[in-house]
């Protein structure tokens, strides 16, 4: 049923075609957003629940996969400049989004 819509989609001329495109890469985009920006407070609630140890003593994880989010998610949440880059990209493509809808 769903390829059979997906056919359909494609083989017509549809003005918003680029549109679901682009809705597409935006909420792509978000998806891998996600685990960059809660896997460091998820990990830390996990150790630590009760906020008894200093953040700067709580252990990283030991698979290399799940480290390299949890240094990710630690450097964005604690840089001023990478939280706004995040927030700054999600809010453009949000706007480029809606405009764009409106506009075609």
């Amino acid at each position: 049923m769903h390829v059979h819509n997906l056919i359909t989609a494609f083989s017509y001329s549809s003005p918003h075609l680029p549109l679901w495109f682009e809705y597409t890469a935006f909420f792509v985009f978000l998806v891998l957003m996600l685990p960059c920006l809660w896997i460091s407070y998820v990990w830390d609630q996990i150790i630590d629940p009760e906020y008894n140890m200093d953040p700067e003593e709580i252990p990283s994880p030991d698979s290399s996969f799940l480290r390299w989010f949890y240094m990710r998610a630690k450097q964005i949440n604690t840089s001023l400049k990478f939280r706004t880059m995040v927030f700054l990209a999600v809010a453009i493509l949000a706007v480029t989004s809606a405009v764009l809808d409106v506009v075609r």
